[in-house]
């Protein structure tokens, strides 16, 4: 950014879109680790954390998703 230039006020939708692409790096994070895996339980963690970030980037959809329908 240049110096001297605005910021532009961050938004509760700029907040959601960053956290849902967090949850997306995060979740080709997990996924990287979850093919490198060879233990059981390593495995296993892995697909919590796989299951728990899916359901985080579902939220995220969902609620973006409702602020754009009209009421």
């Amino acid at each position: 950014m240049p110096i001297g230039a605005a910021k532009r006020p961050v938004t509760e939708r700029d907040s959601l879109i960053e956290e849902l692409l967090q949850t997306q790096r995060s979740l080709s994070e997990a996924n990287a680790r979850f093919d490198m895996a060879t233990q059981p339980e390593l495995i296993e963690q892995c697909v919590y954390e796989i299951n728990a970030l899916k359901a985080r980037h579902a939220y995220y959809i969902r609620v973006l998703r409702e602020e754009e329908e009209p009421v």
